[in-house]
């Protein structure tokens, strides 16, 4: 089997397939001379989807597994990883993208994620594109959009793990001391994809909602309802809030978060 520099796996659970296929109608539409393979892996329902290269991962298939064995299916040097609501919203460099993936290779990293993320710590730069992940950089092994090595993946994702556990693991490394840089793991300094991550608690995001419809009327938005105003803007406020409060406080928001959204489900 010829081995892939690298191949795109997009995790998903069955029941967000509409979600999915706006996301591949934005990668085409954004990144049309992408040269990657993509493979969209499937948990929950056998469903199969026309024009779309799906593999079945079983029902009860945690995403992180979904990605572990399309990994499986599919060997390459690298991965990049897409959930179905990271939505590509303008043009990428194709050739910025195969920077990445060469830098990734001559540095010897295992994870890169793909999403800029402020840090209030020293940045220990690999070059104009990435910097190394300081332990104390809060969500910055985020599973909405990342790139991995095969490596990576086998020792992550192999076992029972979700892609919150996946979170909270290195959420935990944060509260660390002393605080350190991970050796082969990095995160981009500039805005190579413009990713926007349009649904929370399987609803949309009302403001991502607006600017996705104003740019792209070709997507079908009427699959699913809108999270209320009220509720966006509470889910915004922990967002930004969570980041620099005390560990302790952050679960208990996450939990009365989690709580809420279950109630305001429908």
């Amino acid at each position: 089997m010829n081995e892939e520099n690298c191949v795109i796996i997009v995790p998903t659970h069955s029941s967000y397939l509409d979600v999915v296929k706006n996301f591949m109608i934005l990668e085409k539409k954004y990144w049309s001379d992408c040269k990657y393979k993509i493979i969209v892996a499937i948990t929950g329902e056998d469903i199969s989807v026309p024009s779309i290269n799906t593999l079945y991962c079983g029902r009860n298939a945690t995403l992180p597994l979904c990605i572990y064995l399309a990994c499986q299916k599919c060997k390459a040097q690298y991965y990049m990883c897409f959930l179905g609501d990271a939505f590509i919203n303008s043009k990428v460099n194709n050739k910025a993208v195969e920077y990445l993936i060469h830098s990734m290779k001559k540095n010897n990293l295992d994870f890169l994620r793909i999403r800029t993320l402020h840090s209030m710590f020293k940045k220990k730069s690999i070059n104009k594109y990435m910097r190394y992940i300081n332990s104390a950089d809060r969500y910055a092994h985020s599973f909405i959009a990342f790139v991995a090595s095969q490596k990576f993946i086998e020792e992550e994702f192999s076992g029972v793990v979700t892609d919150l556990d996946f979170e909270n693991k290195y959420l935990e490394m944060t509260t660390i001391r002393p605080r350190f840089y991970f050796e082969n793991h990095a995160i981009v300094t500039k805005r190579i994809f413009d990713i926007y991550p349009g649904i929370i608690k399987g609803k949309w995001d009302c403001w991502i909602y607006f600017l996705l419809k104003i740019k792209n009327p070709e997507l079908d938005f009427k699959t699913r309802k809108i999270l209320p105003l009220k509720d966006n803007v509470y889910c915004w406020c922990a967002d930004f809030f969570i980041k620099f409060i005390p560990d302790t406080i952050r679960k208990k928001v996450k939990k009365h978060t989690k709580n809420k959204m279950m109630v305001t489900k429908d």
